[in-house]
């Protein structure tokens, strides 16, 4: 990725988004892959706002979504009020589900596209 002429350019695609969510599923404050993506993205003059959804269970993480309905609302509240171009989700392979679950949830009230990324998307 580049910048040229003050937009960032991606193999030729020129991105317009000015605002992107990056939503990380665990809580480790350290996801070091959506910082990186972020710093980079902000230099690039793209605002970069980082969601950290709280941890669940680990068996829920394999089984079914745990996420209250608290959890979800505030989340969807949070994402009316920055109004994002794109919204990315880090997933691994254990937190698909609720990663699914998150999207479906939130497309309800959000146009902005959802993109999942990580090592395991």
């Amino acid at each position: 990725m580049s910048v040229d002429d003050g937009l960032p350019i991606c193999t030729g695609v020129v991105l317009f988004m000015t605002k992107l969510c990056l939503i990380s599923l665990y809580e480790d404050i350290s996801s070091i892959g959506l910082r990186y993506l972020a710093a980079y993205l902000r230099k690039a003059g793209i605002g970069v706002t980082m969601v950290f959804m709280p941890s669940t269970p680990i068996a829920s993480r394999y089984r079914e979504f745990s996420d209250s309905k608290q959890e979800v609302s505030l989340l969807k509240d949070l994402l009316g009020q920055i109004s994002p171009d794109v919204i990315g989700i880090g997933v691994m392979t254990n937190y698909f589900k609720r990663a699914a679950h998150i999207t479906r949830q939130i497309q309800k009230d959000c146009n902005a596209p959802v993109v999942f990324g990580g090592i395991h998307a």
